[in-house]
């Protein structure tokens, strides 16, 4: 775009896309955005205005280059020293990147608040406020009372907090809650890989598919659980309006939501049991604790702190240890639980944001957690991995190659069906 300004009033030209493409393609940047790239061939400038992307193949949706908002285009005058190994000596850089938008950073403290002021050279409508400031730390609690009680600031967001601690914050009347149903899930991931510590640096790790948990793979258990867990009552007492129970990890919109997998809805203790019996997978030594042959059903279920997801947490210990399934309780700070940086060996992430409006950010979704590793921030036997089935990886190609609009619409619905 002719005139488009970088927020230090130098102009951004298409060298800045080439530069961040070559950027974050550089095995020791340590990029995270990586995916974005997937089938790019090359990115080149044809001017100062135009840029050239060559796909290595058929690419039915092309916009995932420099579109997603955790993915942007940074300024090659600001980053050009810090390529490769060097962009771990770039705090200066990454604390206070230049940019294009409405807005342009003023201060910003790690772990603590991020402070924006209009940026003079934005192309757009004049802003609607001279100061921005996002805060962090603290828990859902202490932001919700912000706004609702003390005024300290002007919205909240993502609030995990008791519906009813809500009300009588929202019953001061100094702040309204906005509730709004998108596709964010809370789920519990399994981990399909061995966590076996003698296993040494192939604890956890995928292997290729040959490195599988010892009783959370080709076995009914992961069924059995997930039948035991009552989603409703869940719903209802720990998310209130905020909450909906569902089956699938894509439950919307509409289009590409699936109903297949709504017997789960119903909590199934008994049908639980009986599905563990069935396959032989019973208590045999009276201590309350089932085997798969030999091996004792003990996990490790390991979240966030905060109350709505410690009381999930031990409502769902109760009910496995009802089909006999013992369960060992952990929880840690969110910024450790949600910290960390995964690498190209390791591409667990214990938070899976998508943040894009097509399938394709599905498919990264259900790519990324299908595998797992011992390089992680937190300890390798975190209930992370996913269902990553050959109907699954038959669909996630059809959508790789399909150009077709009801084939991307119907395959995530399938894919949820499947994965789910």
């Amino acid at each position: 775009q002719e005139g488009l300004m970088w927020s230090d009033g130098t102009p951004m030209t298409a060298e800045d896309v080439v530069f961040t493409y070559e950027y974050c393609i550089h095995p020791e940047t340590g990029c995270v955005y990586t995916e974005q790239f997937d089938g790019v061939a090359s990115v080149e400038a044809i001017d100062d205005l135009t840029v050239k992307i060559t796909f290595d193949d058929t690419k039915p949706y092309p916009y995932d280059p420099f579109t997603d908002s955790t993915g942007p285009i940074i300024q090659k005058a600001q980053f050009a020293d810090c390529v490769g190994a060097a962009a771990q000596t770039c705090s200066e850089q990454n604390l206070m990147p230049h940019g294009t938008g409405p807005y342009m950073l003023e201060d910003f403290k790690v772990n603590d608040v991020a402070v924006y002021v209009p940026n003079p050279h934005w192309r757009g409508e004049p802003v609607y406020f001279d100061r921005v400031v996002f805060k962090g730390g603290g828990d859902a609690a202490s932001a919700a009372r912000a706004v609702l009680e003390t005024g300290e600031a002007d919205y909240a967001w993502n609030l995990q907090v008791e519906p009813q601690i809500l009300a009588e914050m929202e019953a001061a009347n100094n702040g309204l809650i906005v509730t709004s149903f998108a596709g964010n899930v809370e789920r519990i991931l399994i981990n399909q890989t061995n966590p076996d510590p003698e296993l040494g640096d192939m604890r956890s790790e995928y292997a290729d598919g040959t490195n599988p948990h010892p009783f959370l793979v080709g076995t009914p258990v992961a069924q059995a659980m997930s039948m035991a867990i009552d989603r409703g009552l869940i719903a209802e007492q720990l998310y209130g309006f905020a909450g909906q129970g569902t089956c699938n990890v894509i439950p919307g919109p509409p289009n590409y939501a699936s109903t297949a997998n709504d017997g789960c809805l119903v909590q199934d203790i008994e049908g639980a049991k009986k599905l563990l019996d069935d396959a032989g997978i019973v208590d045999s030594d009276g201590d309350g604790i089932r085997e798969y042959e030999g091996i004792p059903l003990s996990v490790r279920y390991q979240t966030s702190t905060n109350s709505v997801r410690q009381k999930t947490q031990a409502l769902i210990k109760q009910w496995w240890s009802e089909i006999g399934v013992d369960t060992e309780l952990i929880n840690h700070d969110a910024g450790v639980y949600f910290g960390g940086t995964p690498t190209a060996q390791t591409p667990t992430r214990n938070s899976l944001l998508t943040l894009r409006c097509t399938p394709r950010v599905r498919r990264s979704t259900l790519r990324t957690i299908s595998r797992s590793g011992s390089v992680n921030s937190l300890p390798p036997r975190t209930m992370v991995g996913a269902a990553a089935i050959s109907s699954v990886a038959a669909i996630l190609s059809l959508m790789n190659s399909s150009a077709n609009y009801l084939g991307h619409r119907l395959a995530p619905n399938v894919m949820s069906s499947s994965s789910s």
